[in-house]
């Protein structure tokens, strides 16, 4: 299968893209504008340099195995591979540049051939696989490449989530030309976007920062209670009680018994002596966020 050209040029050193003269944005920065704002807002400018380099380095070693069929030692590039075997995926093209030939210009990660067709396909490796954002990303593309290849049906659109031991290929639900061009639209005319959602949008544009501060809170917490553990080990090892550094004081205290009022069975067993002395106080209302 031959795909089309259109003719857009990309530089890598600045990540720009030109269609002879002019140049395009790209498809990232119209999720960043006018759907998801606020999406890393929390996590630090460094961090998300890393996990981009992170991700950049697995990119190029998919790559390696599709258009070298070399297989590096790579766990995310190994796990690749088991994917293609287990999907039967057949790479039609990497690094794809699709266009609407007058706005903008972005890359497709992968395609591959099926049924006489293709199936565009977006790589991760962040901490959480964003399928509402992925599925904006992805059928952008397909709008474009139906521009560039009319007589290529996309039969479908897919993910590839590789972090570490984590590898999935899954399908993504497409949006709606109609959609998408209503984005584009908007983004052109530098216009909000309504997000037809029943998640208000000032809780849909801070999920992602939310779930990578509760992960990193839960990492910290639980990195904190080995060293814990691993000094109060060595205190018990070398039979010590205290000791004292510029700025922490460790303490080993010693086992004992702890009286405390049984206020259930008080109840159930003086229930009216129990209600004689309950008293009524307000309590503020708070926010409850319960993770799944």
């Amino acid at each position: 299968m031959i795909l089309n050209s259109c003719k857009v040029r990309f530089i890598p050193e600045t990540h720009q893209y030109f269609l002879g003269g002019k140049e395009l944005l790209g498809v990232t920065g119209i999720l960043s504008r006018r759907l998801f704002k606020d999406k890393y807002s929390a996590v630090p400018k460094e961090t998300l340099e890393r996990a981009a380099q992170r991700g950049s380095h697995i990119h190029k070693m998919c790559e390696m195995v599709d258009e070298l069929g070399v297989s590096p030692d790579c766990e995310e590039a190994q796990n690749y591979i088991k994917l293609k075997s287990k999907f039967n995926l057949k790479p039609v093209a990497r690094e794809y540049i699709v266009s609407d030939l007058s706005h903008y210009a972005s890359m497709v990660d992968a395609i591959y051939e099926v049924d006489g067709g293709v199936v565009l396909n977006d790589l991760k490796t962040t901490y959480k696989l964003d399928k509402e954002s992925i599925s904006w990303q992805l059928s952008i593309y397909r709008y474009f490449f139906n521009i560039i290849n009319p007589e290529i049906e996309v039969k479908g659109l897919t993910a590839t989530w590789l972090r570490g031991d984590t590898a999935e290929y899954v399908d993504i639900s497409p949006k709606t030309d109609e959609e998408v061009k209503k984005l584009l639209e908007c983004d052109i005319n530098d216009e909000d976007y309504i997000l037809d959602s029943s998640t208000p949008e000032f809780i849909r544009t801070r999920l992602d920062s939310l779930l990578y501060l509760k992960n990193k809170i839960t990492k910290l917490q639980s990195d904190y209670e080995q060293l814990k553990t691993d000094i109060e080990q060595g205190m018990i090892k070398d039979k010590l009680d205290s000791v004292k550094t510029d700025n922490i004081t460790f303490t080993m205290t010693k086992d004992s018994v702890r009286k405390s009022f049984d206020t259930k069975r008080f109840q159930e067993e003086q229930k009216d002596l129990y209600n004689n002395f309950l008293t009524e106080k307000t309590v503020k209302g708070s926010l409850t966020i319960r993770f799944k």
